[in-house]
């Protein structure tokens, strides 16, 4: 019987190559989001220097430092928008990376059962090779 040779194995290896960049997508994605966050923690923190009481000042100087303050604000709340989509493109990865898993599953689970269906009929194959050979050896034993 000939070697097993599994029908689909180009598309196996292309599957598991978009699985392999699917993983990659998903690496990247928690890096940026991880990175969004610390941003939002170092403006957060920025911000909240900012906010601490201030002694007296000029009008002029309490102008400036309410814009600041308002400006720290508005990238503070930006910067949440990013972190939140952010996190929408990680679960956007993680599921383009469970249906490559999937897919890729799906491949191997068929390859493993043409596998055991392969040996399964070398091994049948195998016994009628033997019997072949019991039965033409007791042929000619007997006469």
């Amino acid at each position: 019987m000939r070697r097993y040779r599994f029908r689909l194995e180009p598309v196996l290896r292309v599957r598991r190559d978009q699985q392999d960049l699917a993983q990659a997508a998903v690496l990247a994605a928690q890096a940026d989001a991880e990175a969004e966050a610390r941003r939002l923690t170092d403006r957060d923190q920025a911000y909240a220097h900012a906010v601490s009481a201030q002694g007296p000042c000029s009008a002029a100087d309490f102008v400036y430092v309410q814009q600041h303050r308002h400006a720290l604000a508005t990238a503070v709340l930006d910067q949440r928008r990013r972190v939140g989509q952010a996190a929408e493109v990680v679960a956007q990865a993680q599921v383009a990376l469970t249906g490559a898993a999937t897919r890729v599953g799906a491949l191997e689970r068929l390859d493993a059962r043409q596998q055991a269906e392969h040996a399964v009929r070398a091994l049948r194959e195998e016994e009628l090779i033997i019997d072949d050979l019991v039965v033409s050896r007791f042929g000619r034993v007997a006469r």
